[in-house]
């Protein structure tokens, strides 16, 4: 079992402002709760005006301190990737020590470990969904919502909409369409991860964005940021990977 937590991360010297910055997420289990408070500053600000950092899309102040509470359901996994994580022997680093973070967790029967995990990328990966359940819960931002949308040559449409609760830890699917009545699903955390890849597998062009939902023939995925990206053209596969086909073959699974 798990008293405590906080993950920290710290961006390389290369990176120049307005981007560099420091964040750090700590998780407390309290009873039946998990508190968890995150908090980013952005740091060297000094260093330029503040119209650059504006014509960088970020404002005078975006440093940010927020908590909230969210259920036990969160502690397992917080205990699963704390039992598979090796802490790397004092003064070594990973290979690409830019992605380093560090790790600081106490148990329940009061062991203290501290350090850089060799598994950064499990992580991260955890501390992303940890950072959006607290963005959640404090209503900072609303649940993550996808969409996908088929439009077929007899004008007939199909509607995929994914709503991510990260502060659940699941997720609802509905499908509706102009020849059927809508259906309902609920997905486990296990089974979006596969859906969340594949979402995010592709490359997006954003000059191909489309601000309306679109009525032309085809299909087209809304990954989250409300503009529309029609497969096989705002949206591509990478070079010599097929990401398309799975990332359609997630949705059609709903259809």
């Amino acid at each position: 079992m798990i008293r405590s937590l906080t993950v920290s991360y710290t961006t390389p010297p290369h990176v120049p402002a307005p981007y560099s910055h420091h964040y750090s997420l700590k998780a407390e289990v309290v009873g039946q709760q998990v508190n968890l408070e995150y908090s980013i500053t952005y740091t060297d600000r000094d260093t330029i005006s503040l119209e650059e950092i504006e014509n960088e899309g970020f404002t005078e102040d975006d440093n940010q301190q927020i908590k909230a509470i969210v259920g036990t359901i969160w502690e397992k996994p917080l205990v699963d990737l704390i039992a598979k994580t090796t802490i790397l022997p004092e003064g070594q680093h990973l290979e690409d020590f830019h992605d380093e973070v560090h790790v600081d967790w106490t148990t329940a029967d009061g062991k203290r470990v501290q350090g850089i995990p060799e598994n950064v990328t499990d992580w991260q990966y955890l501390v992303q969904e940890l950072i959006q359940a607290t963005l959640e819960q404090s209503s900072q931002e609303q649940p993550l919502t996808i969409r996908y949308k088929r439009n077929e040559k007899d004008h007939s449409t199909t509607l995929i909409t994914l709503v991510v609760k990260f502060a659940q830890r699941n997720a609802e699917v509905n499908v509706s369409g102009s020849k059927a009545a809508p259906v309902l699903h609920t997905l486990n955390w296990e089974q979006l991860r596969p859906v969340l890849q594949a979402v995010y597998a592709p490359e997006y062009y954003p000059e191909k964005a489309l601000e309306t939902e679109p009525t032309q023939t085809g299909e087209f995925i809304d990954s989250g940021d409300g503009f529309w990206y029609k497969i096989g053209d705002g949206v591509r596969n990478l070079r010599g990977q097929n990401v398309l086909h799975k990332l359609q073959k997630q949705f059609e699974q709903w259809l």
